[in-house]
């Protein structure tokens, strides 16, 4: 019986960090997100006003649209 009780808390865990993966995922911060000039962020665009809402945790892209490194 206690076998099935572990091998019930490891699928149980596998799913729920299986979840918080997955929302992680889509909360990332990309180019589209910012307002980018000539490899300069300058602030945030619409969709990255929107998703400081509910995503703290802003990580600036290391490269612009076209591919350039942003500074």
């Amino acid at each position: 019986m206690s076998k099935r009780v572990l091998l019930f808390f490891f699928i149980a865990v596998f799913i729920l960090f299986g979840k918080l993966t997955i929302a992680k995922a889509e909360g990332t911060w990309g180019y589209e997100d910012f307002v980018i000039e000539k490899g300069v962020v300058y602030g945030f665009s619409k969709a990255g006003i929107e998703k400081l809402a509910s995503n703290h945790s802003v990580e600036l892209p290391s490269k612009d649209a076209e591919g350039k490194p942003v500074t």
